[in-house]
């Protein structure tokens, strides 16, 4: 099935309430004016955050999925009831939308829920090697992705030998890291052949992810806002994976654990699967999809080296000096490939790091003036 190169714009999606103002994802962005740049910067930290809130929602399904005595089949049914109870979080938006409800121009744009089946493959990866490489893995598939997205629509050519080489940068410090943690695993080592699928599933979930952004851009664009499609996204998503879960629970003997005593963690992951989601419905559009994920990259970097250096998710994986070097071979990478967002992150932490100094200096400054002034009287 083939996929159209531009969107029609007569299906711009115009939000009442200054809600969104969803444009065609395979439209380029370009740099221009102060405003632009305030967007831009805004769109960097939100995809940063979305990164983060990735890193996170992989503890509190980590731990979950632990109930079960079988936890790589068991996290079929959790990555499930996150996906249904995020689409029960974006409900009250989608009825309040006051956008006309369309009916979708294009059929490949329901089939976003569809390229998220493997997501499940990210729970027992994360136990089995870490968040940094479980999360970098899936990051590698939603890159990949979305080189070949921007590539089709001239984004990117052959000739683009910077972001090319960039590309296989990133790959060989996700590989020297990968290779890093395989040797301080043993399951990696006594179960080649498990540990092999669920990563290669872990890598599919983030192809699915960057083509689910796609067809959740254009079906948002149809049907009025992204909290509908992200709606129509998990109902399918659901559907899709009916069969599967039953086989798991009727056939493999593999049930759903629920306890009530989990019921804020399970809020807090639907709640994280509806913002990701949605938040992937809107940003390719503002940053283009490699500009997108290479800021999620930075969100799941640093986050994802707090919990494995803090033993949050799986045994902890102290920050060594070949983990680091691994690192630096991805950010130079990723700023290979896209210059501009590393350059916009530098100058917003700096910014956000020299205003948390200056408080601080006038806060100390407060508390010697409190002093003197105590002595003095």
């Amino acid at each position: 099935m083939e996929l159209p190169c531009n969107a029609p714009s007569d299906q711009q999606l115009m939000a009442n309430g200054g809600v969104f103002v969803q444009r065609s994802p395979d439209l380029e962005v370009r740099p221009g004016g102060l405003a632009n740049i305030t967007v831009r910067a805004a769109c960097t930290i939100w995809a940063a955050l979305c990164g983060a809130s990735v890193a996170l929602n992989l503890v509190i399904t980590t731990h979950l999925n632990r109930h079960s005595d079988e936890p790589n089949l068991h996290s079929f049914h959790v990555a499930a009831m996150c996906s249904l109870l995020g689409a029960v979080s974006l409900i009250p938006q989608a009825c309040l939308a006051q956008a006309p409800f369309r009916r979708p121009t294009q059929i490949w744009s329901l089939l976003g829920g569809l390229c998220s089946l493997t997501v499940c493959a990210t729970i027992p990866g994360a136990a089995l090697v870490g968040a940094q490489i479980d999360l970098l893995l899936q990051l590698l598939g939603m890159l990949s992705m979305a080189l070949f997205l921007d590539a089709r629509v001239g984004r990117i050519t052959c000739s683009d030998k910077r972001r090319i080489r960039g590309f296989f940068i990133v790959v060989a410090g996700i590989g020297a890291d990968s290779f890093h943690a395989a040797n301080d695993r043993n399951t990696v080592q006594q179960q080649p052949l498990v540990a092999a699928v669920i990563l290669v599933g872990v890598f599919v979930s983030g192809l699915g992810y960057a083509m689910q952004a796609k067809c959740n851009s254009q079906l948002s664009a149809d049907i009025g806002g992204p909290a509908r499609a992200c709606i129509i996204c998990a109902a399918v998503t659901i559907l899709g994976g009916f069969p599967i879960q039953s086989y798991i629970f009727f056939g493999m003997g593999v049930p759903f654990e629920f306890t009530l005593e989990d019921w804020p963690l399970w809020t807090l992951a639907g709640l994280q699967s509806a913002f990701y989601t949605g938040s992937l419905a809107v940003l390719p559009s503002k940053l283009g999809y490699t500009a997108t994920y290479l800021a999620i990259m930075f969100g799941k970097l640093a986050s994802s080296s707090i919990l494995d250096a803090g033993g949050m998710i799986s045994a902890a994986q102290p920050f060594t000096v070949q983990r680091a070097l691994s690192l630096v071979l991805v950010l130079v990478g990723a700023g290979a490939i896209f210059v501009v967002i590393i350059l916009l992150v530098i100058i917003i932490v700096c910014c956000c790091c020299c205003c948390c100094c200056c408080l601080l200096l006038l806060l100390l400054l407060l508390l010697f003036v409190s002093r003197l002034f105590q002595q003095q009287c």
